[in-house]
């Protein structure tokens, strides 16, 4: 608790000389010892923090997934490898882990966290060991892994209205079946190409292109060109979208002659 409320204190840097003096400590060897030698169970604390997160945040939330990397510059940490990360906005020598959040209106806290080794880990099985992975440590696409984290936190009694995340992991039919399967909705950043045909629906008949109009969600964080290939599905049991963000209807667009689609407008695909 004592490292906790370090990391917690305004202003303090996140080593461990500056929180040990932070908290009271005349050096940082206590703390050093929690990180580098103390043996404890991540998955057990992991567990805990759930529960706490649950019992204190309540009930229809919002489940989040994304991931976040950190850049290094050798070869022996676990997972380390070219790839991208966001971070840096490109591909660099790096680390990423896939984390999720769960948010109501009291507030939000992360509820887990996997790291992606890439799986040109698996083909050298001792840099695996060196690394600290067990033997039966399995290769995991994000969006597996994604699926596993919703397990976990549907199973321990998390109750989230809904889930959402971006493209990585909207793409994954395995997370969305998770959500389709429990009756919770969802909302995921899919590419404009993809295809998705949810259980319980029907294929519509072909129509002609200009009969479809596209809608833009807004400007939001990123430059318009990282957005021009972006689209939503949404779950069944999914939130409405605000009157600024419409889905694409196949209503007769009032311009029929000519497609309304925007280049660099985001397009949302509902199938509610």
């Amino acid at each position: 608790m004592t490292y906790v409320r370090g990391l917690l204190m305004p202003g303090v840097a996140g080593n461990c000389w500056a929180l040990a003096q932070a908290v009271g400590h005349a050096r940082p060897h206590r703390l050093q010892h929690l990180l580098s030698g103390a043996v404890w169970d991540e998955d057990a604390v992991r567990d805990q923090v759930r529960g706490f997160v649950a019992r204190h945040l309540g009930a229809a939330g919002v489940l989040i997934f994304d991931e976040t990397g950190d850049l290094k510059k050798g070869w022996a940490t676990a997972g380390v490898g070219r790839q991208y990360t966001g971070t840096a906005g490109r591909i660099e020598n790096a680390i990423v882990a896939v984390y999720s959040t769960y948010a109501t209106a009291h507030g939000h806290a992360l509820t887990d966290r996997d790291l992606y080794v890439q799986r040109e880990w698996f083909t050298d099985p001792d840099r695996m060991h060196r690394a600290g992975f067990e033997d039966d440590h399995m290769f995991a696409t994000k969006g597996q892994i994604a699926r596993d984290q919703a397990l976990r936190a549907l199973d321990a009694g998390l109750e989230p209205a809904w889930a959402t995340s971006d493209e990585v992991y909207g793409r994954s039919s395995e997370l969305r079946a998770v959500f389709e399967q429990r009756g919770i909705g969802y909302v995921f950043a899919i590419a404009a190409t993809s295809r998705s045909r949810p259980p319980g629906t029907r294929r519509c008949a072909p129509m002609r292109r200009s009969a479809w109009s596209s809608r833009t969600g807004g400007t939001g964080a990123r430059p318009e060109a990282a957005r021009r290939d972006r689209a939503c599905t949404t779950g069944c049991g999914s939130p409405q979208p605000h009157r600024a963000t419409t889905c694409s209807s196949a209503a007769r667009s009032a311009r029929a002659n000519r497609p309304t689609t925007s280049p660099t407008s985001p397009t949302t695909t509902s199938v509610l």
